[in-house]
């Protein structure tokens, strides 16, 4: 049984309150009415942060690459294709660009065995990869492709 303050009386709510417990009616979802015209529907992409929120970029994708060498299994290669892709615009310079390919491209072997979209990653750096600091990583790996 629940007081009320400062006194005895029983509060209306108690379980021992002579008052009748408020009945709600259920609302009819029939007779709810919207008005206007929905606005303009925004896509939300899947995009996966960082990993490792703070870290630079490079770091970033040393630990990605790490992984891509050591964790062969399907789960962590789809996870990491996914990472990879939201984590692109916050790449700025070409040697970034070409790591990243290299390292989705060894992601991709793992998920597509006819290597088609491991080539695919790294098709589109094929002139410039040779002037970075990954270009006999890329070489190695684009090998493949022809």
């Amino acid at each position: 049984m629940l007081l009320n303050k400062g006194g005895g009386k029983p509060a209306s709510d108690s379980a021992n309150s002579s008052k009748p417990p408020a009945v709600t009616t259920p609302v009819d979802a029939g007779t709810i009415k919207t008005s206007g015209t929905p606005g303009p529907v925004t896509q939300l992409s899947n995009t996966i942060p960082p990993a490792s929120v703070g870290i630079s970029v490079d770091s970033q994708l040393v630990l990605w690459n790490n992984r891509a060498t050591e964790d062969t299994t399907v789960a962590a290669n789809t996870d990491l294709v996914n990472r990879i892709e939201g984590f692109k615009g916050q790449l700025k310079t070409t040697d970034q660009r070409v790591f990243a390919a290299i390292i989705e491209s060894m992601a991709q072997g793992i998920l597509d065995p006819t290597n088609q979209k491991s080539c695919e990653a790294l098709k589109p750096f094929v002139r410039v990869a040779p002037n970075t600091s990954h270009g006999a990583d890329f070489t190695t790996a684009y090998s493949s492709c022809k």
